[in-house]
């Protein structure tokens, strides 16, 4: 539903207008001339009190004000008010002034010409203004009816309009104050009790209190209706008589009927906004039909390609969508665009992009006609020629044009009148940018089998740039492998950089991809090969010496796990592995055992206690894991 809008104004408890400059007889040496009004509308007292703050080189030597009413859009000057110098000097002072308001014969808008006079005998003048009013509230709205439609759109709004004048009193009715509805078109008077009634002749439900007034501005919305949205129905023809031939006028006949309450009926004296396509494709139509009374209307398009006349409508806010089958437009195309061929599709951003085909007349080639490829940036829209041409001898033609942005092709052939003869079917083509990944590098980064990949990737424009935050997917074939695994994904920099690192488990093949999407193509990296000498990494776990107390000559149990890692994964048990155990006492560590591990990883010896030692567990690594310790445990032995 759409409503008219009005421009409110919140009425603040102190108010502060624009000043404006006025000129006087002569101008005065008066600078840094500021002018406030405070006025609360909520005080018992009413008082509005104005301050001036004026420098003078001379001197100010008088401040006299004139007050005034708005009164239908013009002033009206009602009585003057003197202001008296209260603080600092002539040269720069403060002067103040007070007015008592009065609502009852001077309400709404209430302006200040204040004229300062200083002593090399000119004059300045400042103007502000404040609301008089009471603050106002818009409190029981309702509409009736409840629903609307086409033949029923007008309601009622009721509702009363409330004020407050004074902080500490309560809300009271407003009588005959002014309430507008339907963006000011329909007005009307509140009675004695506050309330109100607006006939609006369409759904709109703002109701707004003008300001300017004894009544402060307020505004509010009552409750939407419901719409029913009747149904509607289009029949179409087109009355050109058939075939017609390319580019010339074609004419539609047609009419737009609703299912009222009591049956079908027009929708008459209507614009109507229409989309129309001829077998698929849309037609552009420049402006909006507007049915006659019986729901009638004409249209017309130019002919471009033969099928099936499509009419639709979108509806409105009271009538539903429709669409009608107007019938088959045919062309007598005595000339045919054949074998039309866009190659390159997706066009690469910056290459000549070629379209080719033959033009036939009565089935034979013609030699020398002339071509246009015509281009449309979006459905429906226009189009403009590209490109020109003729075709050889054999008919054929070739239009080529710098490929610079996605859209609708055509290519059309005129005759020597100037007139189109045939029109090929519409082609959309996607442009996009060429990508390369150029410098794929793989190479081990340390132990693990990690590996660090890192290359670029250039997007071809204009020039060609870095491709910057494009993401590259990474891939890896082991040596004798024939799958390729992804391994990841990495987003290239700003300066279209990337580098990435990645687990592997043994030497292979590597490559990368910056896959198409809706604006680039894609582009594939070399294959490069990676020697990779893997080298897990280690870990021993649960390592303890127990018990942490001990009577000498008792016995003391060292045990602990040995796990290796690989690529993030879960830690897998490291099995037949030596493990050398170590005690101190003092500052130097002493060997006092080798054991390997057993099948889960685990590995555990048993000592005689003889004194107080710490442990603790090695493993020295291999050729393919890295080397680990345990942490220090300490065994007190009494």
């Amino acid at each position: 539903m759409r409503r008219s809008k009005f421009m409110t104004a919140l009425i603040a408890v102190v108010m502060a207008a624009s000043v404006l400059l006025v000129p006087g007889t002569a101008h005065a040496d008066a600078t840094d001339v500021s002018l406030i009004a405070d006025f609360d509308n909520l005080s018992a007292d009413r008082i509005a009190r104005y301050t001036l703050k004026a420098k003078s080189e001379s001197g100010v030597t008088d401040v006299q004000a004139t007050l005034k009413k708005r009164v239908d859009r013009t002033w009206v000057e009602f009585g003057t008010l003197p202001f008296a110098h209260v603080d600092g000097t002539v040269n720069d002072g403060t002067w103040n002034a007070e007015y008592k308001t009065d609502i009852k014969n001077h309400p709404g808008v209430i302006g200040l010409d204040v004229v300062i006079k200083t002593a090399d005998g000119g004059t300045l003048t400042k103007s502000t203004s404040i609301f008089n009013c009471y603050r106002s509230e818009i409190a029981d709205l309702t509409t009736t009816p409840e629903t609307v439609d086409y033949d029923n759109r007008g309601i009622v709004i009721r509702g009363r309009i409330l004020i407050q004048k004074t902080r500490e009193a309560g809300l009271e009715p407003a009588p005959d104050a002014v309430v507008w509805g339907s963006g000011g078109e329909v007005t009307a008077r509140t009675a004695a009790d506050g309330t109100f009634e607006l006939a609006v002749p369409t759904p709109t439900t703002l109701v707004h209190v003008p300001g300017a007034t004894w009544v402060c501005s307020a505004t509010a919305d009552a409750p939407e209706p419901e719409t029913v949205v009747q149904w509607t129905e289009m029949t179409a023809r087109i009355v050109t008589p058939q075939p017609v031939q390319a580019g010339t006028p074609v004419t539609v006949e047609g009419r737009l009927q609703r299912h009222a309450a009591d049956g079908l009926r027009p929708v008459g004296d209507k614009w109507l906004w229409l989309d129309a396509r001829v077998g698929g494709t849309p037609v552009y139509l420049a402006d909006p039909v507007r049915t006659a009374a019986d729901g009638t209307f004409r249209l017309e398009f130019a002919a471009e390609q033969a099928g099936l006349l499509i009419l639709a409508w979108e509806g409105d806010t009271y009538l539903s969508q429709t669409q009608e089958a107007a019938g088959e437009l045919t062309l007598a195309q005595a000339a045919r665009i054949t074998d039309l061929s866009f190659p390159g599709e997706p066009a690469p951003y910056g290459e000549t992009m070629r379209a080719t085909g033959r033009l036939l007349v009565d089935g034979s080639p013609v030699g020398g006609g002339r071509m246009q490829l015509e281009y449309a940036p979006r459905e429906g829209w226009e189009f403009t020629v590209a490109a020109s041409g003729r075709t050889a001898a054999d008919g054929t033609f070739s239009l080529g044009v710098r490929a610079t942005e996605s859209g609708y092709w055509r290519v059309r052939h005129l005759d020597g009148a100037d007139r189109t003869s045939a029109i090929s079917d519409i082609v959309h083509v996607d442009v996009k940018y060429k990508m390369q990944l150029n410098g794929l590098s793989v190479k081990p980064a340390g132990t693990g089998g990690v590996v660090t990949a890192q290359g670029s990737l250039v997007r071809y424009a204009d020039a060609p740039e870095p491709a910057d935050r494009e993401r590259i997917d990474v891939y890896f074939m082991p040596k004798g492998g024939s799958t390729w695994k992804h391994q990841g994904a990495v987003y290239t920099g700003a300066d279209g950089k990337f580098n990435a690192t990645f687990t592997a488990t043994g030497d292979g093949y590597w490559t990368a991809a910056s896959w198409e999407d809706s604006d680039h193509l894609g582009s594939n990296a070399p294959i490069v090969y990676a020697d990779v000498s893997v080298s897990y990494a280690s870990k021993i776990t649960d390592f303890s010496a127990t018990p942490k107390t001990v009577a000498a000559g008792g016995t003391i149990t060292v045990r602990g796990r040995l796990t290796r890692l690989s690529g993030g994964g879960t830690a897998a048990p490291l099995p037949n592995k030596p493990i050398y155990l170590y005690s101190m006492r003092g500052v130097e560590w002493q060997e006092a055992a080798v054991v390997r591990t057993n099948s889960d990883g685990w590995f555990e010896k048993t000592f005689t206690a003889e004194e107080s030692r710490y442990w603790t567990a090695w493993f020295w690594g291999d050729g393919d894991h890295a080397r680990s310790n345990s942490s220090v445990v300490h065994v007190e032995v009494q």
